[in-house]
């Protein structure tokens, strides 16, 4: 209806030292609907996970990045 804000969708990935999978991983998912991200949560990775995630999120316009407590801050703003 006229006036409302549209829908935006969005899916949580949580990843801890995958720096040997995550570039695969993320590359095959496709993301058809404009609306719709992913956001992966690193959760403290200590290998090159975070910098490959953050490279990728300068590629991909659906891939959003963040900590785990960036992600709960997150949540308790856009969650009604």
């Amino acid at each position: 209806a006229k006036g409302e804000k549209p829908i935006f969708l969005h899916r949580a990935l949580g990843v801890y030292n995958c720096e040997n999978s995550i570039e695969g991983l993320i590359r095959t998912l496709e993301w058809e609907d404009t609306r719709e991200q992913l956001i992966v949560i690193d959760l403290g990775s200590t290998d090159d996970t975070r910098e490959i995630l953050n490279r990728l999120a300068e590629d991909l316009s659906f891939i959003r990045v963040m900590t785990q407590e960036e992600y709960f801050t997150y949540l308790s703003v856009h969650t009604p």
